[in-house]
C-alpha cells in the first residue's frame, strides 16, 4: 500500500513545476511568520519542508552573510528548484537536505525553527515537532504556519475547502494547540483571518 509520504512525493513531482507561480494567492503571511522567528544577524535557521525556497531570501536578508540556513525537504523535485534559487542569487551559507520530517537527526542546533504550510502535510507531525525541539538551541524559537480550520467561514465553505486541501494532501483541524502547548510552557497562537490560518511560536 502507498504511504502517505510516497503520495506527497508523487504530488509534488509535478506541483514543483507551478510551487512558486501558484501559492503566492493562498499562502498567506509568510513574511509574519519569518518576523515570529526573531531574527537577527549570525543566527542558524532550519527550514522544514522548505520546497522551492520561497522563504530563503527573507530569512536571509535577516541573518545576513555570517548565518546559517538549512532547508530540509523529501521531495527531490522541490529541492532541484531551491538549488536554481541559490544558484542564481550566489547564496553561499544555505545548504539543502533531503530528509524526513517526521524523523531527522542533524549535526547541528539552531537558534530557530520554521515550518511553513509543511507540517499539515507531515503524517506524525507530533514526532516532527519534537525532533525539531532536539534540534533547538536553549532560548531558541519554533515557528509554525499553516491552516487552522476555516470555523468562522461557515459550515459549507468550511467542508468544501476542508475537501480540496485534503485532496491536496493537506490535513486540518489537527489539534496543534494541545499538543504544543503541552511541550512548550510559553506559546503563542495567533487566528487569523476567521480560522483560516495560524502562527504558533514556541520558545525553549
Amino acid at each position: 500500500m502507498i504511504t502517505q509520504k510516497e503520495r506527497v512525493i508523487k504530488y509534488f513531482k509535478f506541483h514543483s513545476k507551478i510551487y512558486d507561480v501558484s501559492r503566492w494567492a493562498f499562502l498567506l503571511n509568510r513574511e509574519d511568520a519569518i518576523e515570529a522567528l526573531k531574527l537577527e544577524p549570525g543566527m542558524t535557521v532550519l527550514e522544514i519542508g522548505c520546497g522551492t525556497g520561497l522563504n530563503f531570501s527573507s530569512i536571509l536578508k535577516r541573518i545576513g552573510n555570517n548565518g546559517i540556513l538549512i532547508g530540509l525537504d523529501y521531495s527531490q523535485e522541490m529541492l532541484a528548484k531551491s538549488k536554481k534559487k541559490i544558484e542564481k542569487f550566489k547564496w553561499q551559507n544555505v545548504k539543502l537536505l533531503c530528509e524526513d520530517a517526521e524523523n531527522f537527526n542533524l549535526s547541528i542546533k539552531f537558534n530557530a525553527i520554521l515550518y511553513s504550510y509543511s507540517i499539515s502535510m507531515v503524517s506524525d507531525w507530533e514526532s516532527s515537532v519534537m525532533s525539531s525541539i532536539n534540534h533547538l538551541k536553549e532560548g531558541g524559537r519554533l515557528v509554525i504556519l499553516d491552516f487552522y480550520g476555516f470555523q468562522g467561514w461557515g459550515m459549507a465553505c468550511e467542508r468544501a475547502i476542508t475537501w480540496w486541501l485534503n485532496k491536496n494532501h493537506v490535513s486540518v483541524n489537527r489539534n496543534y494547540e494541545e499538543f504544543l502547548s503541552s511541550v512548550f510552557a510559553n506559546l503563542e497562537l495567533k487566528i487569523f483571518k476567521l480560522g483560516y490560518n495560524f502562527i504558533a511560536v514556541g520558545r525553549l
